[in-house]
């Protein structure tokens, strides 16, 4: 790691946010984030390079995402915890990181899993994924300038105006607060097709964040989660759910979406004097939010088969 030992960190100009970045061992306490807002308004601007740990990040303080990354030192770092908790040791050969941004979550997975295969069609976001990699010397991860679907097409994408560059999407419904904008056109693949034509086989885990696309992601990889059975990590958003058949999709459904059963487990922020990530099993209808699909496996017990699901906790009810 000749790179990261000679890489000097670099900061925006602005002597608050570098005052914020100071205290990021606060980001659990409750109420920091809003004082951190207070204090450095969501308008700051400056490029950076900093040591988040024993991983390097550089970004652009305006951008949502690279904002956490340089104020708090994570983004999403206790869901990435949990998921990772639930993924045993040796199960960690493959992971798919769909919708992979500017590399925030590949870059955590590649210190735990022996390849990480990235997907982002965005070409905005290659260039810093591709960077955050370089500079921390990891040749295990792989970014492909592609969106997994379940099918092979050249779609628009679409954005919004706005500093959060992770809400590129292939839908063209509005699903956020602000009209839909064009700002290119994407490949997509049929996700079985395109692992099959690389030699992926084996699939331990799989993370998919692509803003309401994420159904049409599972049917194109249907062949994948058959033979692997990964542990699924996905966001139910707004336009998830619009994609739904149901105006009110049930719990049952989600789990519909996977060819094989599993345990549905909803990814829960507890707001108490400390932030904790917890998870919660629910059968009714899914609020929006993070969800864990983990695979059951059947467990004898003297005569009797029970169901057990490859969970390193047990989950609460809601």
């Amino acid at each position: 790691m000749v790179i990261m030992r000679l890489m000097k960190e670099t900061h925006p100009p602005s002597s608050r946010a570098r005052l914020v970045r100071r205290f990021r061992g606060l980001r659990r306490l409750r109420g920091w984030h809003r004082a951190a807002g207070w204090l450095v308004p969501a308008d700051t601007e400056g490029r950076f390079l900093v040591r988040n740990g024993s991983l390097l990040f550089a970004g652009d303080i305006e951008s949502y995402i690279e904002r956490e990354m340089y104020l708090f030192g994570d983004y999403e770092g206790l869901e990435i915890e949990q998921f990772l908790n639930v993924i045993s040791t040796s199960s960690r050969r493959v992971l798919l990181d769909i919708g992979a941004n500017v590399g925030t979550h590949s870059l955590r997975f590649a210190q735990h899993f022996k390849q990480v295969h990235s997907f982002e069609p965005n070409p905005s976001l290659w260039a810093s994924f591709e960077q955050n990699m370089s500079l921390n010397e990891l040749h295990n991860v792989i970014l492909h300038h592609v969106g997994l679907g379940s099918e092979d097409a050249e779609l628009p994408f679409y954005s919004i105006e706005c500093r959060n560059h992770g809400l590129g999407t292939f839908l063209p419904e509005e699903q956020y607060d602000r009209p839909l904008k064009l700002v290119a056109h994407s490949r997509i693949a049929h996700g079985d097709r395109y692992l099959q034509a690389r030699g992926i086989s084996q699939v331990d885990a799989i993370k998919i964040d692509v803003q309401g696309l994420e159904p049409s992601v599972l049917r194109g990889l249907r062949g994948t989660l058959e033979a692997s059975r990964p542990a699924v990590w996905f966001e139910f958003g707004a336009g998830t759910r619009d994609s739904t058949q149901s105006s009110e999709p049930r719990a049952i459904e989600l789990r519909d979406w996977f060819p094989y059963e599993v345990d549905l487990l909803r990814l829960v922020r507890i707001k108490g004097p400390l932030l904790a990530v917890r998870l919660a099993r629910t059968d009714t209808v899914p609020p929006l939010g993070d969800y864990l699909a983990l695979p059951v496996a059947a467990k004898r017990t003297g005569g009797q088969v029970t169901r057990v699901a490859a969970t390193a906790q047990q989950p609460a009810p809601l």
